[in-house]
C-alpha cells in the first residue's frame, strides 16, 4: 500500500483476532457448492505498472496454479487439498475449499522456485464468500510478515491494517525474502500492539472491552472494503484513493467505537512512536517508507482531535479554518517527505507553530495562557524534555503509559495554571489541543 506524491487483557486478545477479511454471507454463486468458502483473487502483472503500481515476480499471469494453505503454528504453509485452480488471461482466479472454518489461511499462486502470496487474517468458513487483493510482492512480503507473527504466537495482537500501515509498494521488494527485515517488523509490531492495547485499557477502563470489540469489527470493515478496493482498481489513482479511505477509516473506528477523539490520537502517535523506534536493523529505504505511511496516520488523527478540541473550546471560525489549514499543509508536508526523519519532524514542527499562532490570535483566551504552556512544554528540562527522556531506551508497555500519562497530566496543569477563569469545557481543549501538537514534534 502507498499514497501518492500501514500484559494483554484476555478480551483483547479476543477482539484482536476477530478480524474479518474481505468476507460476505452471499452464496457462492452459480454452480458453486454452498458448502464451500469461495475466494475471489487475481495477480498483479509481472513488471512494474505505473498505472497500477503493481508488482509481482511472476513471468506470466495466465495458466498459474493457485491453492489455499493453512499457516501453521511454526509459520510454515501447508497445502489444503482439492483446493487448487487456475488463473484465466487476466491472472483472475476464483478458489473453491471446504474449511467449516479455518483460520490464517493463505493464498499462493505459482511454483515453489516463483509465486506470490496473500493471506486472509480472520476464520475463513464455508457459505462465504470473500475478496483478496491482487497478489503482488507486496501482498507476499505482508504474508511472511504475517507468518512470522503466527510463529511466534503474536498474530492474535494484530489487525491485518498495521501491516497494511508499515508495508507498501515501496518497500516490499526490499522485504520479500529478507528474513531479518520481516523478523524485525514483526516484532516491532507487536511490540507496538502491546502497548496500544494496554493503552487503550487503561484509558477506556470499564468500557474498553466494548470499544475494542467494536474497533475491531470497524476495522474490519475497513479492511474488507480496501481489499475489494484493490482488487478493482485498475489505475495508480484509483489505488491512492482506496488507500486514503482505508486509512481515515482505521482512525475513525475507535472514535466510531466510543473512545475519545484526542484519546483515540494520542493512542495512534503512541503506537507509530514505539513501533518507529523499535525499528532498527534494516534498511532507510523500507524505514523510510513505513515512517511516510504510519506518521500519516498520526497526522490524520491528531489533526481530526485538534480541529475537534477547538470547536469544543468556542473557538472562532477563523480560528477554526487556520487549523484546518495547517493540517491540510501537515499532510502534504509528509506526502513530499519520502519518509525521511528530519522532514516529517519538520512537517510536525511547523503544525505546531501554525496552530499555537492560531490559538494565540483567538480572543476567546489571553494570547500569553497558551505562550506559558507551551513554554512548559518546550522548555530546556520542560515536560517535553522529561517526556522524551522517559521513553528513550527500551521499556515495556506500562513504563511507556506512565511517561505519556505523566506527560498528559503536566500539561493539563499548566492549562489549569495559566488559563483563569476558563470552565472546566475549555481548559479540558486546550490542553488535549496543547499535548496534540507537541506529541511528535
Amino acid at each position: 500500500m502507498r499514497l501518492s506524491s500501514k500484559f494483554i487483557l484476555p478480551f483483547i486478545i479476543i477482539g484482536s483476532i476477530a478480524m474479518i477479511q474481505a468476507c460476505s454471507d452471499d452464496p457462492a454463486g452459480p454452480g458453486a457448492d454452498a458448502s464451500e468458502a469461495v475466494i475471489h483473487g487475481s495477480i498483479a502483472e509481472s513488471e512494474t505498472n505505473e498505472e497500477s503500481q503493481l508488482q509481482s515476480n511472476l513471468t506470466n499471469i495466465e495458466g498459474v496454479t493457485v491453492t489455499a494453505a493453512q499457516i501453521t503454528s511454526d509459520g510454515s504453509f501447508q497445502m489444503i487439498s482439492d483446493t487448487e485452480t487456475q488463473t484465466d488471461a487476466s491472472g483472475n482466479f476464483t478458489l473453491h475449499l471446504d474449511v467449516e472454518s479455518e483460520q490464517h489461511i493463505a493464498i499462493i499462486a505459482g511454483s515453489e522456485s516463483e509465486q506470490v502470496k496473500g493471506f486472509l487474517s480472520a476464520k475463513v468458513e464455508n457459505d462465504n464468500t470473500y475478496t483478496i487483493k491482487p497478489l503482488d510482492i507486496e501482498s507476499t512480503a505482508e504474508t511472511e510478515i504475517f507468518a512470522t507473527l503466527v510463529a511466534s504466537g503474536e498474530a492474535g495482537l494484530i489487525s491485518k491494517s498495521d501491516i497494511e500501515i508499515v508495508v507498501n509498494s515501496g518497500n516490499a521488494a526490499s522485504i520479500h525474502g529478507n528474513s531479518s527485515a520481516v523478523a524485525e517488523i514483526a516484532a516491532s509490531l507487536a511490540e507496538a500492539a502491546e502497548a496500544r492495547a494496554a493503552f487503550i485499557a487503561e484509558k477506556a477502563e470499564e468500557n474498553s472491552e466494548a470499544i475494542l470489540n467494536h474497533a475491531t469489527e470497524l476495522k474490519a470493515e475497513a479492511q474488507f472494503q480496501l481489499e475489494a478496493s484493490l482488487e478493482s482498481a485498475s489505475s495508480a489513482g484509483q489505488r491512492n484513493e482506496a488507500v486514503e479511505i482505508f486509512i481515515n477509516s482505521v482512525t475513525d473506528a475507535y472514535v466510531e467505537a466510543g473512545l475519545d477523539v484526542s484519546t483515540t490520537a494520542k493512542k495512534f502517535e503512541m503506537w507509530t512512536r514505539l513501533l518507529m523506534n523499535s525499528i532498527h536493523d534494516i534498511s532507510s529505504e523500507i524505514k523510510n517508507e513505513a515512517r511516510s505511511s504510519t506518521f500519516m496516520l498520526t497526522a490524520i488523527s491528531i489533526d481530526k482531535a485538534v480541529q475537534a478540541e477547538a470547536e469544543a473550546s468556542g473557538m472562532s471560525e477563523t480560528t477554526i479554518q487556520a487549523i484546518i489549514d495547517a493540517g491540510v499543509q501537515l499532510k502534504a508536508d509528509i506526502r513530499e517527505s519520502g519518509g525521511a526523519s528530519a522532514e516529517i519532524e519538520a512537517a510536525f514542527e511547523q503544525y505546531h507553530d501554525d496552530v499555537r499562532s492560531a490559538m494565540e490570535t483567538d480572543g476567546s483566551f489571553e494570547a500569553t495562557a497558551i505562550i506559558y504552556i507551551d513554554a512548559d512544554i518546550n522548555a530546556s528540562g520542560g515536560y517535553k524534555s522529561i517526556f522524551d527522556t522517559a521513553l528513550s531506551g527500551t521499556l515495556g508497555s506500562s513504563l511507556v503509559i506512565d511517561a505519556y500519562s505523566t506527560f498528559f497530566s503536566s500539561v493539563y496543569a499548566s492549562a489549569e495554571n495559566h488559563l483563569g477563569e476558563a470552565d472546566e469545557t475549555q481548559i479540558s481543549a486546550i490542553a488535549n489541543m496543547m499535548i496534540l501538537i507537541n506529541l511528535a514534534v
